[in-house]
């Protein structure tokens, strides 16, 4: 799925529509942590190649993020990381800002 959306780039999203239903059962936290490194990762790639897709996943995928932050899991944690600063880079102002703090 990666390549694929590094290839497409925005022509993904369609894809992706289709495809993601696959992949959301391995951010379950009753899937093996492994699968919930893989999911995230994949879908952070995903989000990198393809930012316009993010506006319609953001909320979801912003919270299974910040569900899978408070673990020990140092590759989990990495994954989680990437994610984060692709939300932050690329999503949209509006979406990605109400989550971060002002206070100095």
């Amino acid at each position: 799925m990666i390549s694929m959306a590094k290839a497409l780039g925005e022509q993904f999203v369609p894809l992706l529509e289709k495809l993601a239903p696959s992949l959301a059962p391995y951010l379950d936290e009753k899937h093996p942590r492994s699968d919930n490194v893989m999911a995230i990762g994949c879908l952070s790639e995903i989000f990198n190649s393809s930012p316009t897709v993010i506006s319609s996943h953001f909320e979801t995928f912003y919270q299974i993020l910040m569900r899978m932050s408070v673990t020990d899991d140092g590759s989990l944690n990495r994954n989680v990381a990437y994610g984060i600063g692709v939300l932050a880079k690329k999503a949209p102002k509006n979406l990605f800002e109400p989550h971060t703090s002002t206070a100095v």
